[in-house]
């Protein structure tokens, strides 16, 4: 089917990038729906993505992305006691506090389908909007043990 996703975050955002044949819309849609509404968050995953947070935490100390740093400054300057002040980098000594009951109260706070937008390029209209509402219904939250 030729599908490809590419997740990118921001301090305000997250967009995941799926791109598929015309033909895949329908499998995209359910990748993204189990992806976004029922993700298990396993310890293992939980701690790799710790790991995870550690080597780009490292990376950032390198200075290997320098402007990252101009972004957390200017966010911090622009929006100081507001969230979307705070760096996205959290400091390695807060890595072991990142907890299975933190991450679902986000998740279900913020990971909602009415707080969603799927945008299509490419790919027939109605059909986006049958395979969204089969796979990402509003009046419905079915996500999260």
């Amino acid at each position: 089917m030729g599908e490809c996703l590419s997740p990118s975050s921001l301090e305000i955002l997250v967009c995941l990038l799926f791109s598929c044949l015309p033909d895949g819309l329908d499998t995209a849609t359910d990748i993204l729906s189990q992806t976004l509404l029922h993700s298990k968050f396993s310890d293992e995953e939980i701690e790799a993505a710790r790991e995870s947070i550690a080597c780009e935490i490292e990376v950032f100390k390198l200075g290997l992305i320098k402007s990252q740093l101009l972004q957390i400054l200017v966010h911090a300057a622009a929006y100081k006691d507001n969230t979307v002040g705070h760096p996205k980098i959290c400091p390695v000594s807060t890595l072991p506090y990142i907890n299975r009951s933190d991450i679902m109260n986000f998740y279900k706070s913020n990971y909602i389908p009415a707080r969603m937008t799927l945008v299509g390029v490419g790919v027939d209209h109605s059909e986006l909007v049958k395979s969204a509402s089969k796979y990402f219904p509003n009046d419905l939250f079915t996500g999260y043990e």
